[in-house]
């Protein structure tokens, strides 16, 4: 079925919550949707949304990538609750253990951003900006410490064993 989203542009990124609504970043009008039972509506304009783009649910909690920021919703509240920190820009996200999230952008780059201290702490994992292998959306397996990236330049979905620890 078509479900129209009222002025969206451009829906970027989805997560769907447990319940079954599903969410999805409005890169180009600075907006969370959300859409359940056959409406969508906005979720959020919040001020600061700024390029939203990856996006991850996780129990009761909605975790947005934005320009250089992680956010972190609430699903019954508009606003984002934290997080922030020098992220450069999201496009993939995935949670790795609490407080704990691996993000990539569309440059190449994957990293770890690592909240379970006062300072946020990024870390590079992996760097293929110099390939034909660019990096943009994601998904972690792990069980495996495994990364799989469809690359939108060589039509192809590479695979990362990487050393993905909680140390």
């Amino acid at each position: 079925a078509r479900i129209p989203v009222p002025d969206a542009q451009f829906l970027n990124d989805l997560a769907v919550t447990r319940s079954g609504a599903l969410y999805a970043t409005g890169m180009y009008t600075d907006r969370i949707y959300r859409i359940q039972e056959g409406t969508a509506e906005v979720f959020s304009k919040a001020s600061g949304l700024n390029r939203p783009n990856g996006i991850y649910a996780l129990g009761d909690d909605l975790y947005v990538g934005n320009q250089n920021q992680l956010l972190h919703f609430k699903l019954n509240q508009h606003k984002p609750k934290g997080y922030s920190g020098q992220t450069g820009p999201i496009d993939g996200l995935h949670p790795v253990a609490d407080k704990q999230f691996l993000t990539s952008d569309w440059k190449g780059r994957l990293f770890i951003q690592d909240y379970r201290k006062s300072k946020h702490q990024r870390r590079l994992l992996l760097d293929v900006r110099n390939t034909k292998h660019k990096v943009a959306d994601m998904t972690f397996i792990p069980e495996k410490s495994l990364v799989l990236i469809p690359t939108f330049s060589t039509n192809q979905v590479a695979a990362y064993t990487l050393p993905i620890g909680t140390e």
